[in-house]
């Protein structure tokens, strides 16, 4: 076999290894950098202005991809405290970042804007947890859009009811549950909402009346994750070969959602 084939092989496994991860959006470090920027999201490192996609959880979580957006204004640091909660069997910070545009019912086209949600793009089956702080009134609602969907740039965000999921329009509940009415007293929950993701879709998650306060992300892969860990990835190449998210080769002058040195990006 040829070397290429044993790194590849290598880093499948590793892949496969590592299929989990959880995510703080305000990291431990942040506090001084947040007092002079409060747009700043992980670590220091990245800030998501108005329409922009900003990939987050890069290092932390494995075997997908996750971006925050907002078309019409900036993501912020909005509360920076040493507090946490448990929710679904992990700990999670207080602290957390808010998109600038309210989500809607069932759509997440807002006055001509997108407002503020989470694309989450999983490699292999699992759960994905949204930590956050969730106001009582406020709805929460997931979409699950083919990848084709979005290749083909035939996604209306102002009908995302055509992707609905279980996790469509219902009220979070103090143990992170779901539910039709709403049940919480207190003006505010922090909790995490756990649901399942298949790979070949990306999961749109957003909360109506809301603009996000999200504490962080994990995930968790299903069945059997054996293999390879610590293979230690060589230096971007600018010339690597591009994919789309059905992971087929496309060429330098393709336009829409594509991945290269293993990231996804905007062409």
């Amino acid at each position: 076999m040829k070397k290429s084939l044993l790194f590849v092989a290598a880093m499948f496994m590793a892949v496969c290894a590592n299929a989990q991860g959880q995510w703080n959006a305000v990291g431990a470090d942040d506090v001084a950098q947040v007092k002079e920027d409060k747009t700043v999201v992980s670590h220091g490192t990245v800030k998501s202005k108005a329409g922009e996609m900003t990939q987050v959880a890069q290092n932390e979580i494995q075997n997908a991809t996750v971006f925050i957006t907002d078309g019409g204004a900036d993501w912020e640091v909005m509360s920076k405290d040493d507090n946490t909660f448990v929710s679904q069997g992990k700990t999670w910070s207080t602290s957390y970042i808010q998109g600038g545009t309210n989500g809607v019912d069932a759509s997440l086209d807002k006055a001509g804007t997108t407002s503020a949600h989470v694309e989450f793009t999983p490699a292999v089956a699992g759960k994905v947890y949204v930590a956050a702080k969730y106001g009582k009134n406020k709805k929460i609602w997931t979409a699950k859009v083919p990848n084709s969907v979005i290749e083909a740039e035939e996604l209306d965000f102002a009908a995302m009811g055509d992707y609905a999921t279980d996790v469509w329009g219902q009220y979070i509940t103090a143990d992170g549950g779901l539910n039709a009415e709403q049940t919480v007293t207190d003006k505010d929950v922090y909790a995490a909402l756990a649901y399942d993701v298949e790979p070949g879709n990306t999961y749109f998650f957003w909360v109506s009346g809301s603009k996000i306060m999200l504490c962080g992300l994990a995930f968790d892969a299903s069945g059997d994750v054996n293999g390879i860990s610590n293979v230690v990835a060589s230096e971007a190449d600018a010339n690597a070969p591009i994919y789309n998210l059905a992971g087929q080769r496309v060429s330098s002058d393709f336009k829409g959602i594509a991945i290269q040195n293993g990231k996804k990006f905007v062409k």
